[in-house]
């Protein structure tokens, strides 16, 4: 967990450099659509962040975490925002970090009445516990041996 995203993501660069990780999974909440027009309608499932301010998200990590959404029967949506998330930092790290954002969407974010939709959380808590699970040594190999090329 880190602090002070908002501010320039410090605890996640302070983070980094004692973790020094192979693999992030930033948990976020995210603006919901205020007309439920747009990219993040409560309800409509995890978030699929292709594209932010800070980072363009790494296919075959979006690949995987869709592959676990739908084993898992979650809702999901495609998401992009001009806001941004740990993950604009993170990616960068070092000689750069594999980086997915697995969030949900919210209303009055930042606020002390945030609105989710609990069922996106449970979506989202459940497909996380399924990418974890079949997160093995031959994905992370595979997965970093992909990224030296593209």
């Amino acid at each position: 967990g880190s602090v002070q995203e908002e501010v320039g993501l410090r605890g996640a660069t302070l983070n980094l450099d004692i973790i020094k990780p192979d693999l992030a999974i930033v948990l976020d909440c995210s603006s919901a659509s205020l007309d439920d027009t747009g990219f993040g309608i409560l309800g409509n499932g995890v978030l699929i962040r292709y594209f932010d301010r800070g980072m363009v998200a790494f296919k075959e990590l979006l690949d995987l975490q869709i592959k676990s959404l739908e084993n898992s029967q979650s809702a999901y949506q495609y998401f992009t925002t001009l806001g941004g998330t740990n993950a604009g930092a993170i990616h960068k790290y070092g000689n750069g970090i594999l980086t997915l954002t697995h969030c949900v969407c919210g209303k009055n974010i930042h606020t002390n009445k945030t609105e989710f939709d609990s069922n996106d959380y449970q979506n989202a808590k459940k497909s996380l516990i399924e990418l974890l699970s079949n997160l093995d040594n031959k994905v992370m190999k595979e997965l970093k041996e992909y990224r030296k090329w593209n």
